[in-house]
Order: structure tokens, then C-alpha cells, then sequence
């Protein structure tokens, strides 16, 4: 078999740990690691030790999906489009519903 099963693998580990930090507070619309936790709903230090491990918790990363419509893929790699958008669908669109989750 020849597909890979995590097609975004091997860019997610070819991207930089700082331009994805940095993509992720360009996304938040915060200048630093405070106000990404005000942002979040988190105390400072949880922020502090994602950045200082290199993670990006998927949590935060499904919660600028939902507030702000940011597409994960862009702030792990850096490609694709930054935002997502509403996808025609029979009967109407498919949107992110702020109450939790994607509605038709």
C-alpha cells in the first residue's frame, strides 16, 4: 500500500517549532503566551509548557477551528489556506454551529 496515512506527517515534522508557535498566536490574535491563555480559558503555565515541549495541544487547535475558523493543517505546516470555509451541501450549507460542532 502506498498511501500515507498521515498525509500532513511529513510536513508536520519538516515545519519549525517557532513558525508553527507563531502561526498559532497569529491565529489567536495574541502577542504572547498571557494573552493565548486568556484566549484559551488556561492558567499561563500550561501555555508555557506546550510551547517549551513543542506541542500544540489538539484541544487548542479545534477550539481556533470553532471561534475563528482557522484551519488546523495551516497552523501545523503552514500550507493550505489559513481559514476554512462553509461547504455547499445538499439542501443548504455545512457550517460550525458555536453550540459544539458541524450542523447542515
Amino acid at each position: 500500500m502506498t498511501e500515507d496515512p498521515a498525509p500532513y506527517g511529513s510536513l508536520l515534522y519538516q515545519a519549525d517549532p517557532e513558525a508553527r508557535w507563531n502561526r498559532l498566536l497569529e491565529a489567536a490574535e495574541c502577542h504572547n503566551q498571557s494573552e493565548l491563555a486568556a484566549f484559551l480559558g488556561l492558567r499561563q503555565f500550561v501555555v508555557s509548557d506546550a510551547r517549551r515541549r513543542g506541542s500544540i495541544p489538539s484541544e487548542w487547535l479545534l477550539t481556533l477551528l470553532r471561534e475563528r475558523w482557522i484551519n488546523p493543517a495551516w497552523i501545523l505546516t503552514g500550507a493550505g489556506a489559513r481559514f476554512l470555509q462553509t461547504v455547499p451541501v445538499a439542501g443548504g450549507s455545512l457550517s460550525w454551529s458555536g453550540a459544539g460542532g458541524m450542523r447542515a
